[in-house]
């Protein structure tokens, strides 16, 4: 992190964190600035030392989906309370 945040595209970005809760799940949002992405579908390349991150949410969360054109990722995590 602390050698891609100085680098272009990176140190123009700007991510946006937004979390609140519905009944027994917490909503989480998470709107980036860039060009925006998808979320993966199979198995992560285990050669490469990153690319793991949206996969371990699907897997944690109860719901995943994308917006904005890709750029913001929505996660429902149901709990009991």
């Amino acid at each position: 992190v602390e050698d891609r945040i100085g680098e272009t595209p990176y140190k123009e970005m700007r991510v946006n964190i937004l979390a609140w809760e519905l009944g027994s799940a917490l909503e989480l949002a998470v709107r980036a600035s860039g060009s925006g992405f998808s979320l993966p579908d199979g198995s992560p390349d285990d050669s490469l030392p990153h690319g793991r991150g949206l996969m371990m949410i699907q897997s944690l969360a109860s719901r995943t989906w994308i917006d904005d054109d890709g750029r913001s990722l929505h996660m429902t995590f149901s709990y009991q309370g």
